[in-house]
């Protein structure tokens, strides 16, 4: 039997389509070895490392392996947030409202970020505030949310009192520096070096979570561009 000789140039052709579709081939899934709570301390582990890409990819094992818990959803997304992927990690948001356990404190965090995010990086005022309701008023919470609401609309001293309310009421030493850096953001906006600076050196001796930290170190370095 003779084999068929294709002319040269359809060979070409045939063998760029043939590249084209190997690389549009999905990609390899993964799968979940170990129990989520093992894939959970890897990740962290990676997190202390500075590996986050890695750290990313085991938390989303964490979630394969238990995808009601909460918390492996909200610390993917902060991953995805420190690594500057924020259209990932709003998509990250998005699944944890969807499929993880609302009856944990975590979930109500989860709407709180969701709402940071599409107010101060993704410039969707309208989706956060469609949000907002979902936070219990009066709580630290739905007090910073309203203020970075607030702000993301230009309603700069409104945005400033609910986050100097939001100091007075913060749970923790996160949550203060959290408010506190959100401060920094607003006196950014007015153009006031100075108060951001102080708001900011406040933030960063309380914060401990690594994507608030990344957000402080980002705006530092904007303020300090010779």
């Amino acid at each position: 039997m003779n084999a068929c000789i294709l002319p040269a140039g359809l060979a070409g052709l045939l063998l760029g389509c043939l590249l084209a579709l190997s690389s549009c081939a999905p990609a390899p899934q993964l799968t979940a070895t170990l129990p989520a709570a093992e894939h959970a301390q890897q990740a962290e582990n990676l997190i202390f490392q500075n590996n986050l890409a890695q750290a990313e990819k085991e938390y989303q094992l964490a979630i394969l392996a238990a995808p009601s818990e909460t918390t492996y959803y909200l610390r993917r997304a902060e991953i995805l947030e420190i690594l500057g992927l924020d259209q990932k990690a709003r998509e990250a948001y998005t699944s944890a409202l969807l499929d993880s356990d609302p009856a944990t404190e975590e979930y109500d965090r989860i709407h709180h970020r969701l709402i940071l995010l599409l107010a101060l990086k993704l410039a969707s005022p309208q989706e956060a505030s469609a949000l907002l309701p979902h936070l219990t008023e009066g709580s630290f919470l739905y007090t910073d949310a309203a203020g970075a609401q607030a702000l993301a609309q230009g309603h700069i001293a409104q945005a400033l009192e609910l986050f100097t309310q939001a100091q007075h009421i913060a749970y923790d030493n996160d949550d203060q520096a959290l408010a506190l850096y959100h401060v920094a953001l607003a006196y950014h906006l007015l153009d006031d070096p100075k108060s951001t600076s102080a708001a900011l050196y406040y933030a960063i001796n309380f914060a401990e979570n690594p994507a608030l930290i990344k957000d402080i170190e980002r705006l530092w370095d904007e303020l300090n561009v010779p």
